[in-house]
């Protein structure tokens, strides 16, 4: 099952106490209702990351391990705290529609909650997951690995061709203390750590954005 964030942004203007939503084009405007709009707040960045909704809000952020033990894949920034007293009337209204949208699942099936965009960017982005990903990759992307260079991806390979063996045989082979297979392509699975940012670092970017286009430095 997947999961969606449907984000909304809101400025303050100088010298105002209210919250102005930033207003995109809505892809479900149908003319011919008259409740439809044809701009929305809740559109303003698409995106179907899971890493994401982990850290923003705890979303799916509970992994088990290969022992069977569950722990946390991410530090997040906050548990959700529902809609902020003061939100816009455009976004209540968003909101509204969505929460419509789930009835009859589940309360852990829907949250709100907001982030001030200097929480975003001030959080650490560069600490390391607690989950190590694995990978299956080539002998000679580990190669390249090895010698810290850029991984040359060449998967357009013969099935038959391929053999997965341990990495501890990948390096006896690539030493050459262990004969090769004529014709035979090797794989083996590593672990590497990834940091934050790398997981979801779009977001990052249109943040940036945010903070360039609205905040003037404040």
């Amino acid at each position: 099952m997947g999961t969606d964030i449907n984000l909304c942004v809101e400025i303050k203007e100088r010298n105002s106490e209210d919250w102005r939503p930033i207003l995109v084009p809505n892809p479900l405007y149908d003319k011919a209702d008259p409740e439809s709009n044809p701009y929305s707040p809740s559109r303003t960045y698409n995106g179907r990351n899971r890493d994401l909704f982990a850290i923003l809000a705890g979303m799916g952020n509970q992994v088990v391990g290969p022992g069977g033990n569950r722990y946390d894949k991410f530090t997040i920034i906050s548990r959700p705290r529902g809609l902020p007293p003061d939100v816009s009337q455009e976004v209540r209204r968003a909101y509204e529609i969505l929460q419509a949208g789930y009835d009859g699942c589940d309360d852990d099936c829907f949250y709100a909650s907001w982030l001030t965009i200097r929480e975003i960017l001030e959080f650490d982005w560069d600490q390391v997951t607690k989950e190590k990903e694995m990978y299956h990759i080539t002998e000679y992307e580990y190669g390249d690995l090895l010698r810290g260079e850029p991984r040359r991806l060449n998967r357009n390979i013969d099935a038959s061709k391929i053999r997965d063996i341990p990495r501890s045989e990948m390096d006896q082979i690539l030493s050459g203390e262990l004969p090769r297979e004529d014709g035979a392509v090797y794989f083996t699975q590593i672990e590497l750590n990834r940091t934050y940012r790398e997981c979801i670092s779009p977001f990052l970017e249109f943040c940036d954005y945010l903070d360039f286009q609205f905040s003037q430095g404040s």
